[in-house]
């Protein structure tokens, strides 16, 4: 089974410093441990990439960048269809609203 992971996923599951160890990290890396043992994928959608690149520290940036390339990405997702846009709205292009509700 395929499970799309989001940056809030992510985040934790790849903390850059000690100080970035979040109360979730244990959790989530319990998630993707149970998604390998199973046979599954943990997969990122592509406009994660973009969530990661507008991160202002540059050094957790690069970091975070480099520690994407190891996740499997969504080839060719579909964009927003018109009935989940009717029932969740469009949100502003560029936003953390716009990903989320293209993960969706």
């Amino acid at each position: 089974m395929d499970f799309l992971i989001d940056t809030n996923i992510l985040i934790p599951a790849e903390p850059t410093s000690v100080a970035d160890i979040e109360l979730g990290t244990p959790v989530v890396a319990e998630l993707l441990r149970l998604i390998q043992e199973t046979g599954g994928r943990a997969l990122i959608h592509p406009d994660a990439f973009g969530e990661i690149a507008r991160d202002r520290d540059t050094v957790r940036r690069t970091l975070r960048m480099s520690l994407l390339g190891k996740y499997p990405r969504v080839q060719s997702p579909p964009d927003l269809s018109d009935g989940l846009a009717a029932i969740i709205g469009r949100p502003e292009p560029g936003t953390h609203d716009e990903v989320d509700a293209r993960l969706l």
